[in-house]
């Protein structure tokens, strides 16, 4: 049987649930419901580990069988429906779902992974010690490592100034630049907090919310004439930041001697026209002090599948 692009596509990526029968059971008590569930991962694979369930507010554990089946029987009313597999899948929401007396209901569930492949692009890091020193950088990349300039040799070995001018292998630089093929776990963060920005307010936007954070003016101007070129081939921009502790799960960073200050904040960004804006509510953002030693690094990849996650 051949397919059309469209069931191609639906083949490929199934809905996170759906209801697959609903029929008269005579083994189901008046007044009753039988639900049976049936789990798969994408791509058809079978769950067969305990899953963490809720159904209006109330929580349980249930196993699937080998065939990833397994039933409930619930006094007969609506349902809404959470289930969590582990942290690398996302959870599953359904809609009120009404389970009729005397009935049994199917509903297939597929877990769809939650890490989005993307590109960590043009992290920098800035450093400002208290005095000229020797510094030691290092990086522990969650994915493979890419560009990295000054070269990066089991980490940076530099000499810093107080106004951030580095110097390593007889040249000077304004920061460490790298860039890595990572990935970015959705449970890690509340993707559902965020900005909604159009096209012509980017850079408004930027200089606000950076400034707020703590970034000094050279920061910012490299961070808006870098990203907002790129942003700005779309209308409007789904933006979520994810700072220090989120940061730390795409690439941790280790600083000897241990500045008194390091700020970390990577953007996650992707195109909004298809997001609906009642799904976001802003985002609030970290901010930091500039008082005594400092490490300040930014970076942000574009997150295509955000937008058909909100």
């Amino acid at each position: 049987m051949a397919f059309t692009p469209k069931e191609k596509e639906l083949d490929q990526n199934p809905p996170p649930y759906s209801i697959t029968y609903w029929k008269t059971d005579a083994s189901v008590s008046k007044g009753y419901s039988k639900v049976e569930f049936n789990f798969h991962l994408e791509y058809g694979v079978t769950v067969r580990d305990s899953i963490l369930l809720s159904y209006n507010g109330i929580g349980k554990t249930i196993k699937p069988d080998q065939f990833g089946k397994a039933e409930m029987t619930l006094p007969a009313g609506k349902y809404a429906f959470q289930f969590y597999y582990n942290s690398d899948h996302l959870e599953i929401y359904t809609d009120s779902i009404l389970l009729k007396s005397g009935c049994k209901t199917g509903i297939n569930l597929v877990f769809e992974n939650s890490r989005i492949p993307v590109i960590a692009e043009k992290p920098v890091i800035y450093v400002y010690p208290e005095h000229t020193m020797d510094i030691n950088i290092q990086l522990n990349v969650n994915g493979e490592l890419g560009f990295t300039y000054p070269k990066y040799t089991n980490g940076w070995k530099v000499n810093a100034d107080p106004d951030g001018t580095i110097r390593t292998d007889g040249r000077t630089f304004d920061y460490l630049f790298w860039d890595a093929s990572t990935s970015i776990n959705l449970n890690f963060i509340e993707e559902e907090s965020g900005f909604i920005i159009q096209r012509d307010s980017l850079s408004n936007f930027f200089e606000i919310q950076l400034s707020t954070m703590g970034l000094n003016s050279r920061e910012r101007q490299d961070f808006i004439t870098y990203w907002c070129p790129l942003m700005q081939v779309n209308e409007k921009n789904y933006i979520h930041f994810m700072f220090n502790e989120e940061y730390n799960t795409i690439a941790s960073l280790k600083v000897t001697p241990a500045p008194k200050n390091i700020f970390r904040v990577f953007m996650v960004w992707s195109d909004a026209s298809e997001i609906d804006v009642k799904n976001v509510h802003p985002q609030t953002t970290e901010t930091f002090s500039r008082d005594g030693s400092t490490v300040v690094e930014w970076g942000g990849a574009e997150a295509k599948r955000l937008g058909d996650v909100l």
